[in-house]
This record gives C-alpha cells, sequence and structure tokens, in this order.
C-alpha cells in the first residue's frame, strides 16, 4: 500500500471515530427539551401522511401548517411511512393541540441523527480542500489540515444546538450546500448547479444563495456568448429545472395553478412582520433598536417636562410574530428591504468577473449573497446566520485573511443561538459544547500549523469575543434579577451588539472585496507615509566601540511559497560576540498575510518582526541587543530605507542588512546593470575582503573566507557603513556556517520542514 493510501486510510478512521463520537453525543441530548418546531415537524409528517397530496399545502387545523417547499414535504411523507411501521400511527393524528410520546420522541430525534449521514460525507469531502490549501505541504501535515477542517465542520456546535435540541433538520440540507461546494472545486458545474436546485426545493431560506449562484454560474459558466452558448444553456437549465418539475410537477397536475399559488402564499407570508420574535443580529435589530431609544427618549422627556403625551410602548418588544409600527422612526415595508438586499448586492459582479481561483468566487459569491439577505431581508430568522457562515468558515480554511472574520460570524453565531435553548440542562449543556468545542478548534489549529490561533486573531475580533462573554453574564445573570419587568432586554442587548459584529464584518468584507485591486497601492502609500516620520530617526553614529559589542541579534523568516505565503516561522538568534557562544534563540509560527511588493518588503516583514523582538525583549530584557542583523537591505534601497532601516527605526537599534544575492535596482537607472553583475560575478574587483560595490557606496561586498561566495551588507540604521562591514567580516572568521543570520535561516527552514513538509 503507498504512503498516499496509508494516510487516506488513517484520515478516514480518525474521522469515522469522530462522527461516532458525536453520533454518541446526540444520542445523549435525545431527551433535551424541545421548542415547538418538533411539533411542526411532527404534524407535517400527519399532514402528508393523512391527506391526499392535493390538501397538503391547504390543511390548517394546527396553527403549524406546511410552509416549507414540496421536496420538503416529499421527506416528510417518507419520514411519515417509517412512523407509521414503527408503530407511532397514533402520532400521525392531525390534531390541534401536539401530541408528545417517548415513541414520537425517539423516533423524530433519530431521523434527524440519520440524515445528517449527509452533512458527514459532504464534511468529508470538503475536507479534500487542504490537499493543496492554503498551501502544499507533506502527507502528515495534509492529513492534519484535513482532520482540522474535518472537526470544524462537524462540530458545528451552533447546528447542533439547532438541530439535536432546538429540533430542525438543517443538517443534512447543509450537507448539501457542502456538496455543491465540492463540486465547484472538482470543476463539475453541472452536479454543482443540480444539487443546488435540489436544496432550494427543499428550504427556501437558501434562497439567500441565488444571487451568488446566477452571478457565478453567469460568468464562470455560461458566458462568453460562443458557438457553445447554447449548449451550456440548456445544459445548465436542465440541470436546474429537473429539480423544480420533479418538485413542484405532482402539485401543478393535481391543483393546477391555484396549488401552485397556495404554495407560494405559504412560503413567502410577508403578513409576519419586519422582524422574528427574537431579532436576527442584523439591520433592523439595530433599526428597532434604535427606535426603542429614541421612544424612552421622547417618554422621558414628556415625563420631564409634563406638556407631552406618553407613547404607547412599542409592539417589537412582545416577543411575538407579528407586524408592527415604529414609535419614532419610518416604518418598514417588504419593498424597502428588498430594495436594499438588490441594491447591496453589486459586489457580486465585481467578485466574479475579477481574476481569482473559481472556488473562491463561488464561495464569496454565497457568502456576500447570504450575507445581504441576512442583514437586510425582511423578518430574518437568527438561525439564518448559519448561512453565510458555512461560506466563511470554508474560505478561512483556504486563505488566513478570512480567519478573524470567520471567527467574528462564529461569536455571532454561537451567542444568537443560545437564547433558544434556555432551560437549566441545556444551558449547561450547550456552554459546555461551545466551550469544549472551541478549545478543541484552538488545539487542532495549534497541532495543524504550529499557530496560537488566540494570539493571530485581530484585536478587532479579541474586543468582540470578550465582549460577547461579558454580554452573555449579564444578561442571563444581572439583567433577570434586576431589571425583572423587562424581559425584552436581554434581547435587545444581545440582538444590537452581534449586529455591530455582524456590520463590522460585512464592511471589512465588501470593503476588501472592492479594494482587492487597490490593495497594493493601499499598502504601499501608507508604508511611504510611515517611512517619511521614521527617516528623521536615521543616524550614521554608534553609540560604542565595535570592541565593546557584545550582543549581536539575528532575524530571520521562512515563508511557504505558495499563495503569498500566509504562513511564516520567524526566528530570533541571540549571539555573544565577546565569547563567540549562543545566547539564546527564540521561534515562532505566525500568520502573516501581508502582500510580497518589491522594494516595499517591510510590508511583509517588517511589523512581524518589530513585534516578535518586543515581545522577546518584553520578558527577558537584558537581551536587549546592540546590533540586529537583518537578511535584507537597509539603505541600499530605492528610496534610502529598506527593511534592516525600517527595523532599526521602529525598534531603535542599530542594524546592519545582509544579503547573499545583490539586488541592484536601487543602482542609477542609466547603469548598465547587466555589466555590473558580471563584474560581481567574475570578482576582477574584489581583492579584499571588503570592498564598495561599483557605482555605489551604500553597500559593501564582503568576500566570505576560503570561499568564492559573497555576502552584500548595508547600513540599516546607527553606523557608518565601514563600521558595518568590519562588524560583518569580523563575525565570518566563524565560518559561514556560524553567522548569526545564516543559524536564524537555517533553524527556521528545519522548523518549515518539520511541521509543513513531512
Amino acid at each position: 500500500m503507498s504512503k498516499d493510501n496509508i494516510t487516506d486510510v488513517s484520515f478516514f478512521k480518525v474521522a469515522l471515530i469522530s462522527t461516532i463520537c458525536l453520533i454518541a453525543i446526540k444520542t445523549c441530548l435525545i431527551r433535551s427539551y424541545t421548542s415547538t418546531d418538533f411539533e411542526v415537524h411532527r404534524n407535517w409528517m400527519a399532514i402528508t401522511f393523512a391527506k391526499n397530496l392535493s390538501e397538503w399545502y391547504y390543511e390548517d387545523t394546527s396553527e403549524w401548517t406546511l410552509d416549507y417547499p414540496p421536496f420538503f414535504a416529499y421527506f416528510e411523507w417518507l419520514l411519515a411511512q417509517g412512523a407509521y411501521k414503527s408503530g407511532l400511527k397514533d402520532s400521525l393524528k392531525i390534531s390541534e393541540k401536539p401530541i408528545m410520546n417517548d415513541g414520537i420522541l425517539y423516533y423524530q430525534r433519530f431521523t434527524v441523527i440519520l440524515v445528517d449521514l449527509l452533512y458527514y460525507v459532504g464534511a468529508f469531502l470538503i475536507s479534500n480542500i487542504s490537499e493543496d490549501l492554503p498551501f502544499k505541504g507533506g502527507k502528515e501535515f495534509t492529513m492534519r489540515k484535513k482532520y482540522f477542517i474535518f472537526f470544524n465542520l462537524v462540530y458545528f456546535v451552533p447546528l447542533i444546538l439547532l438541530d439535536n435540541i432546538h429540533f430542525q433538520y438543517n443538517g443534512f440540507l447543509t450537507g448539501l450546500v457542502l456538496l455543491s461546494i465540492h463540486f465547484v472545486f472538482k470543476g463539475n458545474f453541472l452536479k454543482s448547479a443540480l444539487i443546488t436546485a435540489i436544496l432550494l426545493n427543499f428550504k427556501h431560506i437558501y434562497i439567500y444563495y441565488v444571487p451568488g449562484y446566477v452571478a457565478f454560474f453567469l460568468f464562470n459558466y455560461l458566458l462568453p456568448v460562443d458557438i457553445n452558448f447554447a449548449k451550456r444553456l440548456v445544459l445548465l437549465g436542465g440541470s436546474v429545472l429537473m429539480p423544480l418539475l420533479l418538485s413542484f410537477g405532482p402539485f401543478l397536475y393535481t391543483t393546477s395553478l391555484d396549488g401552485i399559488s397556495q404554495i407560494l402564499s405559504r412560503l413567502f407570508p410577508f403578513q409576519r412582520g419586519l422582524t422574528h420574535a427574537f431579532w436576527a443580529p442584523n439591520f433592523w435589530s439595530l433599526y428597532n433598536g434604535m427606535d426603542f431609544i429614541l421612544y424612552n427618549s421622547r417618554n422621558i422627556l414628556a415625563r420631564y417636562l409634563k406638556n407631552g403625551d406618553i407613547i404607547k410602548k412599542p409592539e417589537y418588544t412582545s416577543g411575538l410574530v407579528q407586524e408592527y409600527s415604529h414609535t419614532t422612526l419610518p416604518n418598514i415595508k417588504p419593498y424597502h428591504t428588498i430594495t436594499l438586499v438588490l441594491a447591496f448586492l453589486l459586489p457580486l459582479i465585481t467578485i466574479n468577473r475579477g481574476k481569482k481561483r473559481r472556488e473562491v468566487k463561488y464561495l464569496q459569491s454565497l457568502l456576500i449573497s447570504s450575507m445581504t439577505f441576512f442583514y437586510f431581508g425582511y423578518h430574518v430568522h437568527e438561525k439564518a446566520v448559519l448561512l453565510p457562515l458555512v461560506p466563511l468558515m470554508i474560505l478561512s480554511f483556504i486563505d488566513f485573511t478570512y480567519l478573524s472574520l470567520y471567527f467574528n460570524l462564529y461569536l455571532v453565531s454561537h451567542f444568537t443561538i443560545f437564547p433558544l435553548i434556555f432551560s437549566p440542562l441545556e444551558n449547561l449543556t450547550k456552554y459546555t459544547l461551545s466551550l469544549a468545542t472551541t478549545i478543541a478548534i484552538q488545539i487542532l489549529f495549534k497541532i495543524t500549523y504550529g499557530i496560537n490561533l488566540w494570539e493571530n486573531l485581530n484585536k478587532s475580533t479579541k474586543f468582540f469575543s470578550i465582549v460577547s462573554v461579558l454580554l452573555e453574564v449579564i444578561t442571563n445573570l444581572f439583567l433577570p434579577i434586576y431589571l425583572p419587568n423587562l424581559p425584552f432586554l436581554p434581547n435587545i442587548f444581545t440582538s444590537c451588539f452581534h449586529a455591530m459584529v455582524f456590520t463590522w464584518t460585512y464592511i471589512v468584507i465588501v470593503k476588501d472585496i472592492f479594494n482587492e485591486s487597490e490593495k497594493t497601492t493601499i499598502k504601499k502609500k501608507d508604508l511611504l507615509e510611515e517611512e517619511s516620520k521614521l527617516k528623521l530617526l536615521l543616524n550614521d553614529k554608534l553609540d560604542k566601540q565595535i570592541s565593546d559589542i557584545r550582543i549581536i541579534a539575528a532575524v530571520d523568516g521562512t515563508y511557504n511559497k505558495e499563495d503569498k505565503g500566509q504562513v511564516c516561522v520567524l526566528g530570533i538568534y541571540f549571539y555573544d560576540v565577546s565569547t563567540n557562544t549562543e545566547v539564546d534563540y527564540f521561534e515562532e509560527i505566525i500568520i502573516n498575510t501581508e502582500p510580497y511588493i518589491p522594494s516595499f518588503f517591510a510590508i511583509k516583514e517588517g511589523n512581524c518582526t518589530v513585534e516578535f523582538m518586543e515581545k522577546i525583549l518584553s520578558k527577558h530584557p537584558n537581551l536587549k541587543p546592540d546590533i540586529i542583523i537583518v537578511d535584507g537591505n537597509g539603505v541600499y534601497h530605492k528610496r534610502n530605507f529598506g527593511l534592516a532601516s525600517y527595523i532599526s527605526c521602529k525598534l531603535n537599534i542599530p542594524t546592519i542588512g545582509v544579503t547573499k544575492n545583490i539586488d541592484l535596482n536601487p543602482l542609477d537607472e542609466d547603469l548598465d546593470k547587466k555589466m555590473i553583475r558580471n563584474e560581481i560575478k567574475n570578482s576582477p574587483m574584489i581583492k579584499n575582503n571588503i570592498n564598495i560595490l561599483p557605482h555605489d557606496n551604500r553597500c559593501l561586498i564582503i568576500r566570505l573566507p576560503n570561499s568564492k561566495k559573497l555576502l552584500f551588507v548595508s547600513v540599516g540604521n546607527g553606523m557608518k557603513t565601514e563600521v558595518a562591514g568590519k562588524i560583518i567580516e569580523n563575525l565570518t572568521k566563524a565560518g559561514t556556517q556560524n553567522m548569526p543570520v545564516n543559524v536564524c535561516d537555517k533553524r527556521t527552514r528545519n522548523t518549515y520542514r518539520e511541521y509543513f513538509e513531512k
């Protein structure tokens, strides 16, 4: 058996064990609290079992009428047949009042667990994206990536809480979403379109994805209009229309167009109001929140002035599903929300006309489409937050730029779903599951990449995390005790704060999409502005004699080569030149999503190096070096301010830039650079240990002892060029392998190989 097969078998075993453990956890939740959704699905089984197909969408004995598309109705019919054969006929009666017994409880709970198998299959297939994303590596590393992705998908706590406690069938539907994504990754667009059409005929909330689907398939499959356009149109149309005909065809046959109209009236009931009973954390929760503040302000002012009418309490705080009016702000109608949704879907064009990988386009399309519907949509359920979370999660697997943004929505999803689970035992369950899974993700990320996840998240994400936890404590422990007359206040706080988090995330994602082509220009502009201030700190005075220099630090990093180098093994080596001994060595693996831009290397390597050095010196101030050696240029640079100069001015420590290869771009454009390169290569002018680069005295060429190899040295800051040359010459006497910067380079490369190339 080949090593590839062994790795695949090993991953399958680990994934299988994890799935079995998860099924065991879900089985333990069978007797948990159930929401009214449990009776909803029991009633739908009863309707499809007891009534003719033509009557399904007209039956209204119970308030829980059938309001999902036909495929889900057929699914309920299949479940009803299983319930009947399991001896649960008495539970398949159409009843105005709920029917609950152990038999139907266990049956419905187990059906959720059973159909979740499709979700596990989708997660298993999606995990294969790890083979070359976010970057390629060895077989062990690839297996770790696969399992990290699989674990994140299957141990998706909000989904577990919704399906296995609250009670719904979101798991297998999300499995269809994963399958559609998988087929796009495989380049099979028609299968993806077919799966998508099937999904929409199961649950119409996935219409949130439709604009993304349309934009993606239009720009990436149908266009351009060429000789094969008609063929592609027919194939795509067939893939979409076939499930639609299978879904609605039987109803069209038995009930004609009136029956179709009745189904649509059930699917889109606009009389339910702008927001759900529990406000989804979107734009309209902020709108309601602002109206609530204005309502209270006006009433306080009216009482104080004693000349105004007291405004009636707003209905949107009643916790009921109903249409309502705002007290101060204009009332919102469905057409207002539709207009906003359509306006904010424009980024879909930018996404799909770009030159990104098709998989990224697809995921970004689903993300923007679902975020826009969730944010501006009419009567959005809090559960719909899972729709943008799935594509964003997968994007974070393949591009670490999205990692912090994903964890923003990770927070929003957890704390939005939490209020749906409110009984004491289930409260303990939800917090335990969420905390344990979050810790497991942190540990697995460390095992997979060698990176501390929390330390590499953005400051905004860390802030949101801390506030979310504090808010959960306040709204559940303090507000019910001290403000019992305001039972809806916790909902207002929770929804509005997490709506702010969602807003922040949404703005950042949209901004990045529109600025993608300008990102490099913006980064360069920002660095130039910073450089103009730092250049004022440049000087050529070393505050001590060469003989008094004791500690020299060398910094270097090893990046993955693919996808702009998002992972870096960063090392700092401390060396005592007075005793020619190592003092200490520090190393960490970090996420670095900054771009590589020629002659602007400080954007990629500057801040991360400065932050790492500051972190070390804050804990070990005695290690502060007299000089730092940087693998990069100093004043020998197009702008007289290379990476070594940047690091020196930021840390206020003298630096020397050392490179193994010469960069001739800083030289005058009129010079014959090819001739100069040949001069250096043939070395006729290099007779001494220390030589000045032809035509530019900012750079020295140092001949290594007993070798034809050369080092190119330029001052970063804090000394004269000849002093820098003398220091480097002294260091080379111990042999090039013992040069601090070479030691650092070798160790970071070894660590990279150990973690990522095995």
